[in-house]
């Protein structure tokens, strides 16, 4: 039997019950050992190259033959009709921001690559997120 979930106590709780469960993780969730649990086996990292520490050994999904990288990412918006002005001024603080070292030490402790994108440059990547993400379904029959 397999079970798919996302992240959480209850995934977590159910890695203790004697069935097979497909979890996917956080690398810093799955790397900090659960009381009384059996082993989690990584299978494959999702993004662009291997992680480093505990998961060094886990082959990314391209190394396997699956032609998938998905990487998580997080972002800002701003209200409808900022302005150019202030598209820059945000733009500017967020760069500085990601340019911390306290940032930049807090990513590599939750094992994450340290990528900005600045407001033009997120836009690109999220249209060309739509058009990749647009032919899958309509691949699958689930859009026109």
């Amino acid at each position: 039997m397999a079970t798919f979930m996302s992240e959480g106590f209850v995934a977590m709780q159910c890695s203790l019950v004697p069935r097979m469960a497909w979890l996917r993780l956080k690398p810093r969730r799955a790397e900090q050992p659960v009381p009384g649990s059996r082993l989690l086996h990584g299978i494959a990292v999702s993004g662009p190259k291997r992680l480093a520490g505990a998961f060094a050994n886990v082959p990314t999904w391209k190394e396997q033959g699956v032609d998938s990288v998905y990487a998580n990412w997080r972002g800002v918006v701003g209200p409808k009709g900022i302005t150019a002005a202030q598209v820059a001024y945000w733009d500017g603080i967020f760069a500085r921001l990601a340019q911390m070292p306290e940032w930049r030490e807090e990513l590599v402790r939750l094992l994450q690559d340290p990528v900005y994108l600045n407001s033009r440059e997120t836009k690109a990547y999220l249209d060309s997120q739509h058009q990749e993400l647009r032919a899958v379904l309509v691949d699958l029959g689930l859009a026109k």
